[in-house]
């Protein structure tokens, strides 16, 4: 899953939830949430303790990986999200 570059403006549809955890990115499905994914990492990854500095985000179809603030211009720009309630993108601003 490759990172969307800060001068790319890719109107790709956002289509999950995704942790960048080290240099593995974790994901999920719509309609979870970033807890949901969480919860994976611990239950079935056997993650054992969630760093405090993860990098949360969301994916692509095309298999993107968007930090929050990213996420949130693109959703708004493809029209997934009229207005984020702040500056970062949650799922509770999508599904």
């Amino acid at each position: 899953m490759a990172e969307l570059n800060l001068d790319d403006d890719k109107l790709e549809e956002i289509i999950g939830v995704a942790i960048k955890y080290g240099d593995l990115i974790i994901a999920l499905p719509k309609p979870n949430r970033h807890s949901d994914l969480i919860r994976y990492m611990i239950h079935e990854l056997q993650v054992s303790e969630i760093p405090k500095h993860v990098n949360e985000g969301f994916y692509t179809a095309k298999g993107t990986f968007l930090r929050r603030e990213r996420a949130a211009r693109i959703a708004h720009m493809t029209g997934q999200c009229k207005k984020p309630k702040g500056s970062k993108l949650t799922s509770e601003d999508l599904w």
